[in-house]
């Protein structure tokens, strides 16, 4: 995967070396009530799907997940800031209390990390010798 990538990103052209995105659009998809994520969406810019698609081109073979809903996600790929993960009902409800006008940012990618784990958990997935980092 890691030698895929690196002939990826070698031959890829971006002559900003960044990608620009506004995050504008508040989320809070409503799948599971004691697993309640709140978002913010990216406007779409067509330069993060294409690059999206390219990766997933690239690395088509390999297709043995870590968990389905990573595959899910990547066929429904959205930008976004997460403000708020796995909140109950009650964290929700205070959360929302705050939640109100506008929420604007600006984002700039000049990076994408593939990151190599044994177990879905956030100490694998932090961990520096678990990431690769590819410069657009």
């Amino acid at each position: 995967i890691k030698a895929k990538l690196d002939t990826f990103f070698s031959n890829l052209k971006n002559s900003n070396h960044r990608i620009l995105l506004t995050f504008d659009s508040l989320n809070v998809p409503m799948s599971v009530p004691e697993d309640i994520y709140i978002m913010i969406n990216a406007t779409k810019i067509d330069e993060i799907y294409e690059l999206q698609k390219s990766i997933l081109s690239t690395l088509s073979e390999y297709n043995n997940y870590l968990d389905i809903k990573y595959k899910a996600y990547e066929e429904n790929f959205s930008p976004h800031i997460t403000v708020g993960r796995k909140l109950n009902q009650q964290s929700y409800a205070m959360a929302s209390k705050e939640l109100k006008g506008n929420y604007i940012c600006e984002g700039i990618i000049t990076q994408v990390v593939l990151g190599v784990v044994q177990n879905d958990n956030p100490t694998e997935a932090n961990d520096p010798n678990n990431q690769t980092v590819y410069n657009l």
